[in-house]
């Protein structure tokens, strides 16, 4: 999708600007094709930004921590949000396929609601390892909030993120959990079993 939109885009973008040398007398078209120009590139970045967010191809190439790491990366780069990237594990590990998938998106999950909910000026994304369990805290220190008034609450765009990222975790074969309080902030934290992290 990426590839082929992308490129589709990219010629795109091309013709206009070849266009645009084209006919530099006309001010009035100028205006049209630079507009279009604008919006062209708008949407390859939102194609750039929707492939990434389905799967990255990166969790196949270079595994879920570097993964992760080019997400939160990506993330302050697009909202312009301070976000600092913590790992303490210091190997590349894999749970497979589906556990990785999951422990992806539920970052990605839990950094999506950080920008449109919690008003926050810095996030931390911590990735521990600790008795044979991987662990993934995503901490911002953003307006909080009462966790069951959401989860109780009609708020479904809110109430679906939070289940969604329980379930993920759960599919991951492991739990979790969220901590807020009204002006104090908010932090997710997921826990998988990792034999690899065994000592």
């Amino acid at each position: 999708m990426h590839d082929t939109l992308g490129q589709n885009l990219a010629a795109l973008g091309i013709g206009l600007n070849r266009l645009k040398e084209d006919l530099k007398t006309n001010v009035s078209l100028m205006d049209r094709i630079a507009d279009l120009e604008q919006l062209t590139s708008d949407t390859a970045q939102r194609v750039h930004y929707l492939a990434l967010e389905l799967r990255p191809a990166s969790l196949d190439d270079a595994g879920l921590l570097p993964s992760i790491a080019a997400y939160v990366e990506h993330f302050a780069a697009r909202y312009g949000i301070d976000a600092d990237y913590q790992n303490s594990i210091h190997k590349n590990i894999s749970l497979g396929p589906l556990i990785d998938a999951n422990l992806y998106r539920i970052v990605q999950e839990a950094l999506t609601n950080v920008a449109k909910h919690s008003k926050c000026s810095h996030v931390d994304v911590v990735v521990e390892g600790y008795r044979g369990q991987l662990i993934l805290l995503v901490e911002d220190n953003g307006c909080g909030f009462d966790v069951d008034e959401i989860l109780n609450s009609s708020n479904q765009e809110i109430r679906l993120g939070i289940e969604g990222m329980r379930e993920r975790a759960v599919l991951a074969g492991g739990e979790l959990s969220i901590e807020s309080e009204v002006g104090k902030g908010t932090t997710v934290i997921a826990k998988v079993r990792c034999e690899q992290l065994t000592q």
